[in-house]
């Protein structure tokens, strides 16, 4: 009687350990399948995050690449007198006679309404500059710049069209606006009067300051 309860009992404890293994087997697998899975997803948040990363380095390169081709097309301070110079070149090649020639300062150029205009600037680079206006400090962003230069001049017909086309070929970028022709006593010589709008990179500072 006593050997069969002593067997009895081993067999329970025996049951007993097997069951407690078990558990104990099936907790650790479940932790293990759980750390399997995260580190999966980790491994998958990071390969996105590499093409994320490796996306961003060629919109960068991208951008600077179109940055550096835009301000190709901008004036410096130091471009004016050789532009103003060509003008009159131009002017002496086409048979035309400057009456009156003036420049104006610097402005902010309001891009929707005068840089969307031009054929030469396109709508992107225009959304480059203002978002680059948005994320830099106020004072210090730099913006797009016009200065404005008045021009009188007197020629025929022929002659006028061909000094347009000049100044329109010429290597930075130039806006011609506001043309008004008028043919008076000396016809068929007119008398001509546009503004010629050459743009820039300027800080909010360098504005007031003028």
């Amino acid at each position: 009687m006593n050997l069969t309860l002593i067997r009895n009992s081993l067999i329970a404890l025996s049951v007993v350990i097997l069951l407690v293994l078990w558990a104990v087997m099936i907790s650790q697998y479940n932790d293990y399948d759980k750390a399997s899975d995260g580190f999966e997803q980790k491994k998958a948040d990071l390969n996105v995050k590499k093409i994320e990363i490796e996306t961003l380095k060629k919109a960068l390169e991208k951008f600077k690449a179109e940055k550096e081709e835009f301000s190709k097309l901008l004036f410096n301070e130091r471009d004016v007198p050789a532009f103003l110079d060509q003008i009159s070149q131009y002017a002496k090649e086409a048979e035309i006679k400057i009456v009156d020639m003036k420049t104006q300062q610097f402005y902010e150029v309001q891009v929707n309404k005068e840089v969307a205009q031009e054929a030469r600037v396109e709508r992107r680079l225009a959304n480059q500059i203002e978002a680059q206006k948005k994320s830099d400090a106020l004072r210090s962003a730099q913006t797009l710049s016009a200065m404005p230069i008045q021009i009188r001049v007197k020629g025929s017909y022929a002659s006028f069209v061909g000094f347009l086309d000049h100044l329109q070929e010429y290597k930075q970028l130039i806006n011609i606006a506001n043309v008004e022709i008028k043919a008076g006593n000396e016809y068929p010589v007119l008398d001509c009067e546009f503004v010629i709008r050459i743009y820039t990179l300027k800080t909010t500072q360098e504005l007031i300051r003028k």
